[in-house]
Parts: structure tokens; sequence; C-alpha cells
């Protein structure tokens, strides 16, 4: 059995997989909405083989917003083909990396879109915290592997 519910913290000793999509963002203050396609999804799961019980949980990254910049991220709102392209990204990888199952290649595809600006590092809660694909940090880490 599996529970699966948000990350309150980040857990120690999970596997992680992170996934992108395409979102949109509402303004809670200003009302401004803009869409992104560098949605990101951060999954921790843990297969625990003494309850042979299993856990997902996840983080949901948001931005902030550009024109009033308050303090706090904006919660993306998803897109249903794009959160059920996650969840089966997800499956394929815990059922390879837990169960060691063949499965296909991730599916990278996002909805189409036409992106007026380049990604804002200095906005994303995940470039923030070094989880973005696009951030600087990960980049430094990955050539240096």
């Amino acid at each position: 059995m599996w529970t699966f519910g948000p990350a309150e913290t980040t857990p120690s000793g999970w596997q992680v997989f992170k996934d992108m999509a395409k979102v949109r963002f509402s303004c809670q203050r200003c009302s401004h909405g803009w869409t992104s396609m560098y949605g990101m999804v951060v999954f921790y799961y843990h297969w625990d083989t003494a309850s042979n019980q299993g856990n997902v949980r996840f983080l949901l990254t948001g931005q902030k917003c550009n024109h009033c910049n308050p303090d706090g991220f904006e919660t993306p709102m998803w897109y249903p083909e794009e959160a059920q392209k996650v969840m089966t990204n997800l499956y394929h990888e815990v059922a390879n990396r837990v169960y060691q199952l063949q499965t296909p290649p991730l599916i990278r595809d996002r909805r189409h879109g036409r992106p007026r600006h380049q990604h804002n590092s200095s906005m994303c809660q995940a470039c923030r915290q070094g989880l973005c694909k696009t951030s600087k940090v990960l980049q430094a880490v990955s050539s240096s592997s």
C-alpha cells in the first residue's frame, strides 16, 4: 500500500523525482495572471520493506508576481493533462526504482505554449531552493558529475 500527500518538510533519505509542466499563476494580491513552462513538482518517495508500505510526498513550487512582487510565492494551477503527465511519470519512476519493472521513457512533452519572456530565476521558488532544472546551481552540479 502507498500513501500520498503534501510534503511538510523535505524527508531525509527518500528518493527524489522532479518533473516540469506548463502551469498557470494568478496573483492573489493584484490579480495579475501568467503562464509558466517551468512549473516544478518535486516528489519524495520511500518504500519501507518492514511495514510493506510506500510513501509519496510532493512539493508544488510557486512563483512570485512580477507586477507587485509580494513576499510569498503564488501557488500554481495545473492543467489536467499536465497533472496526468507528471503522475504517469511518477508511476513509471516508482515502478522502475522500487519494483525494478521495465518502464517506457518519461513523457517530456508539455502543453503547447509560446513564452513571451525568459524564465525569471529571481521569481522562481524552485530556483531559489536549488530545485529548478533551469537554475545555475543545478547546472553547475550536473556539469561537474
